[in-house]
């Protein structure tokens, strides 16, 4: 039978569904007891045995998934936090990018099939994007920052959207200057 560590690690589901599972399996086992209980002469001695033997193996199992549930929500809590850390740290950095430079760079740097696949046309497009690219990023900084430390991860990744910048406004001017020109209010607050 596996671990409860091992099941936290390796499954995809979230703790409340490995507590539900639990109870599931609990219920089962509570099933099976109540049976024995209520027909135990009519049972053989080798059908008790073989459902009790069940009964005890449910149980376990149920006991190793309310574990690796409590694991599971363990994990997620720190997942969460990491995540608001992660918010906290890039509201002054990527979060408060406005112009449409930065912008664009930003959806180049953290989504580029949506400049590769010419998905930015119009100033909405813009705005949708550099969504999605916020929230990208904030996912992968996340999963830096558990590995690492926030700060770190976070400062990083800053540094290294800054030294691209020049690179990728050159590399994206065309796609810059037309949404500059079908929105000009967007580029007024340029740094």
């Amino acid at each position: 039978m596996r671990t409860a560590t091992e099941i936290a690690k390796n499954t995809l589901i979230n703790a409340k569904t490995l507590t539900r599972h639990s109870t599931q399996i609990k219920r089962i086992a509570g099933g099976i007891s109540s049976e024995l209980k209520q027909h135990r002469n009519g049972f053989t001695r080798q059908e008790i045995e073989i459902l009790s033997k069940a009964e005890a193996l449910l149980r376990a199992l149920a006991s190793t998934h309310t574990k690796a549930a409590e694991l599971k929500m363990t994990e997620e809590d720190k997942l969460a936090s990491t995540k608001e850390q992660c918010e906290l740290a890039i509201k002054e950095t990527f979060s408060a990018l406005t112009s449409v430079e930065d912008r664009i760079t930003l959806v180049a740097a953290t989504f580029p099939i949506a400049i590769r696949n010419r998905y930015i046309n119009t100033p909405d497009d813009l705005e949708f994007y550099t969504k999605e690219a916020q929230q990208r990023l904030l996912h992968k900084l996340t999963d830096l920052a558990m590995a690492t430390d926030v700060n770190k991860a976070t400062d990083h990744a800053w540094k290294k959207f800054i030294a691209q910048r020049p690179e990728l406004i050159a590399l994206h001017h065309l796609l810059i200057e037309k949404i500059k020109k079908l929105s000009p209010w967007l580029h007024i607050n340029q740094q």
